[in-house]
């Protein structure tokens, strides 16, 4: 088992990253084979090594594109989710840095 916590910059990064209060941790848990725990501006991720470490990347890229403008909402966190789980990562990555 891992862990490795991931830390936001602030409150509003969190929720447009995981959902108001939490909303999407969920579906995101179960799509990226990891546990998770969510507390102010922190994520901890929970799960075997090769796992944590593809999720911990997927959000590494969604602050990411965050900070250079993109505006994550519940469907373009989803989509990226998606494109992620398929291995199409560089897909939206592009998508967000096109912008």
């Amino acid at each position: 088992m891992a862990e490795r916590t991931l830390y936001f910059d602030n409150a509003r990064e969190t929720q447009e990253i995981l959902g108001r209060q939490g909303a999407l941790l969920a579906r995101l848990e179960r799509d990226l084979g990891v546990a998770l725990v969510s507390r102010d501006t922190w994520l901890k991720l929970e799960g075997e090594v090769a796992a944590v470490e593809k999720a911990y990347g997927f959000f590494e890229n969604l602050r990411l594109a965050r900070n250079r403008g993109a505006e994550l909402r519940e469907h373009g966190v989803l989509f990226a989710l998606r494109a992620h789980c398929e291995g199409r990562s560089d897909d939206w990555q592009r998508m967000y840095t096109c912008r």
